[in-house]
Order: structure tokens, then C-alpha cells, then sequence
């Protein structure tokens, strides 16, 4: 919906898809994943109010002046005495 209906996305088939609502599932995941899109680092402490954030998680980040919402892929931890330093890898779809 929402679309011209010009371009078709690629067929998609996995053999444990075997009913209807998994393979609805999928084509929202496939058809879903479009537009412009980017793989940012984040750096930044892990405090007591944020914890480690675990991949999966959804962020808010400010990145000159705008705000974004993004997905983190992986996570990876630095410690540098005294602080425990955490660098997020985030997908997110760039305005």
C-alpha cells in the first residue's frame, strides 16, 4: 500500500517458512527493510542509569541538532581506567 506497485521485490523462500503468518512476518521484514539507511558507531560510558545496551535495543541519539531512533546491532566494550566504555553499532534511516 502506499506504492505505485512498480518495483517488485525479490522472492524470498526458506524452507521452516510453512505457514501463512510466518511468511507474513518475513514479507514485512523484507519489505520493510528499504529507503536510505546507515551503520553508525556510537560511543559512549556505561552509567548506572543506561546500563549495557544490549543489541536489539532501541536508541534516541541528537546528531547536530536532529534526533534520530536507531537499532543496535552489536555491542562492544573498552575499559580504559576508570571508565567502562561501550561502542553501539546502530542502524537507523537518515531523514
Amino acid at each position: 500500500g502506499g506504492t505505485a506497485g512498480g518495483a517488485v521485490a525479490p522472492m524470498v523462500t526458506h524452507p521452516l517458512i510453512t505457514h501463512a503468518t510466518a511468511a507474513r512476518q518475513r514479507g514485512i521484514a523484507e519489505l520493510g527493510d528499504t529507503g536510505q539507511q546507515a551503520q553508525i558507531n556510537l560511543t559512549l560510558p556505561v552509567l548506572s542509569e543506561t546500563g549495557l545496551i544490549k543489541p536489539g535495543a532501541l536508541v534516541r541519539y541528537v546528531d547536530g541538532g536532529d534526533t534520530h531512533l536507531g537499532l543496535v546491532r552489536s555491542t562492544s566494550l573498552n575499559w580504559s581506567r576508570p571508565t567502562l566504555r561501550q561502542t553501539l553499532s546502530v542502524e537507523t534511516h537518515p531523514a
